[in-house]
C-alpha cells in the first residue's frame, strides 16, 4: 500500500506480484490479513473481476466476524483476529474499520 500511495504504478512488478499474490492465496480466518487483503486490493485502483470478486468475499467475510452478542460489552461491535467473538480488540476492529 505505501507503493502504491506513492508514485509507484499499478504495473510495477512489484506491485503485481503483491496482488497477484493475495489474489491466488486462499483467504485466511483472520480479521487482520482479510482487512489487509481488502486495503491493497482497494489501493490498486484496478477493478477487474477478479479482484473485486475478492473484495466483496472478504468484505462479507468481515461483516459476519463482527461482534454481534448485545450482552457482552467486550465484544460487541468489534472484532479478534481470528473471528473469536468472546473478545474485540482494538487493533483489530482498527484494520476492519479501515477496510471496510
Amino acid at each position: 500500500m505505501a507503493l502504491l500511495g506513492s508514485s509507484v504504478p499499478n504495473s510495477d512488478p512489484a506491485v503485481a506480484n503483491a496482488i497477484s499474490y493475495i489474489l491466488n492465496s486462499d483467504p485466511s480466518d483472520s480479521t487482520y490479513l482479510r482487512s489487509l487483503a481488502v486495503m491493497a486490493l482497494t489501493a490498486n485502483g484496478k477493478k477487474t473481476p477478479d479482484i473485486l470478486n475478492r473484495v466483496q468475499l472478504d468484505v462479507e467475510w468481515l461483516i459476519q466476524a463482527q461482534g454481534n452478542d448485545t450482552y457482552n460489552i467486550l465484544s460487541f461491535g468489534g472484532w479478534n483476529h481470528f473471528n473469536c467473538p468472546e473478545l474485540a480488540t482494538a487493533f483489530t476492529t482498527q484494520h476492519a474499520i479501515l477496510a471496510l
